[in-house]
């Protein structure tokens, strides 16, 4: 915009300033993303937007797919606040969803740190058995004000040794 002499028309204040928006929600998957992948060992695959079909040409999508020891665990990333470890109904589904269409053992919901928050596990309960989904809240800021560059290792402790708790 600069380049091309265009500026925004709108005042809302006595200065003028150029914004630049962003959504959260796919800043947060991509940092997480690159994180894990940056952390994960020899041998562990992980993959972002794998999508499969489900109805006609519907897809579902997960935002990151690891396969680790003969194992899928699905993570899904929100950028939302919660203010306890309940989380929407249409997450739950959405997890659901994909340890059906993706055969994972376990799936890993995870959100921001805001409040002082344990991590939080539950089941979907099935005639023969019971599949883990497990709340996480990741620190993204550490300290200092910094991004917290070991999220990676955090979140690869935390698949590695994931019990459904």
């Amino acid at each position: 915009m600069i380049l091309l002499n265009y500026s925004p028309d709108l005042r809302g204040g006595a200065n003028n300033v150029l914004a630049i928006l962003f959504d959260m929600n796919e800043l947060f998957e991509e940092y997480i993303y690159q994180q894990l992948r940056r952390a994960a060992p020899p041998g562990m695959r992980v993959r972002r937007q794998v999508p499969r079909y489900f109805w006609e040409n519907r897809r579902v999508k997960p935002d990151i797919v690891v396969e680790y020891q003969n194992e899928t665990i699905v993570l899904d990333t929100k950028w939302k606040i919660l203010r306890s470890p309940k989380p929407d109904d249409a997450d739950l589904k959405q997890m659901y969803v994909y340890h059906r269409y993706f055969g994972a053992s376990r799936t890993l919901l995870l959100y921001p740190k805001v409040y002082e928050m344990k991590d939080f596990s539950g089941w979907f309960r099935e005639p023969d058995r019971e599949l883990g989904c497990r709340l996480a809240f990741l620190k993204v800021v550490d300290g200092v004000g910094q991004l917290n560059r070991g999220i990676g290792i955090e979140l690869l402790s935390l698949i590695v040794k994931m019990e459904i708790v």
